[in-house]
């Protein structure tokens, strides 16, 4: 149910299923885990990755960064006009989730999965909605620089090729981070781990550990 249903049953004033799914895979979760949803379970991204569309040509700057808060703020209001449509009754939660409620959050789906393809191929970037309007990416860039699970470089065996940081979908220069021997320290990496099958000598490799993530001046290809 994703956000919708998160903010639906919460301004309805009462729990759910889609209380705890965005608990375990964007709020809490994420800080063990990172963003290993969006790449590996995300149901927006397993359509966008089959687009017929090239290598993103690199990440937008200036008011493009703040676009996921937009994205964010209208799931919040998508989720309160589902319980404050007339004839709603939130005694429970088979009446928080009526009709009215579904066809709310039917309609945000929507919005999402026309918004992620118009993106995609205006930008020519398979992830654009992912890394510019996601209302999730909003939360889980902050939540996951807490992460036990982050790939990691041994620096050693770094040969600056740059091929890591040519395939990332995210746009994270994952070679500069190799080159000084660091984690890769962003909200913005989903851990699919392309980079590690890019790197052809091993240096790459997903790890557990302590510490926040830091986002030093290089974290993103130009």
């Amino acid at each position: 149910m994703d956000l919708e249903g998160f903010f639906t049953l919460l301004f309805a004033g009462t729990m759910g299923a889609a209380i705890g799914h965005n608990l375990v895979t964007v709020i809490a979760g994420p800080m063990l885990f990172g963003r290993l949803v969006c790449g590996w379970g995300c149901w927006r991204s397993m359509v966008l990755e089959l687009l017929p569309i090239g290598r993103s040509p690199g990440r937008r700057r200036g008011a493009w960064t703040f676009l996921a808060l937009g994205g964010l703020a209208a799931t919040a209001g998508n989720g309160a006009s589902s319980v404050l449509m007339p004839g709603h009754r939130a005694s429970g939660p088979p009446d928080v989730l009526r009709a009215t409620s579904l066809g709310w959050i039917g309609l945000g789906f929507g919005v999402y999965y026309a918004a992620s393809l118009g993106l995609a191929f205006a930008l020519k970037d398979q992830r654009a909605f992912c890394k510019y309007l996601c209302p999730n990416s909003a939360i889980l860039r902050v939540t996951s620089r807490f992460s036990l699970l982050k790939m990691s470089a041994k620096r050693e065996l770094c040969d600056a090729c740059g091929a890591c940081s040519q395939i990332c979908p995210m746009d994270i220069d994952v070679a500069q981070f190799a080159a000084r021997g660091l984690r890769v320290g962003s909200g913005d990496c989903i851990l699919c781990q392309q980079c590690a099958h890019a790197c052809h000598t091993g240096a790459l490799r997903l790890t557990a550990g302590l510490g926040m993530a830091r986002e030093p001046p290089f974290i993103f290809r130009r």
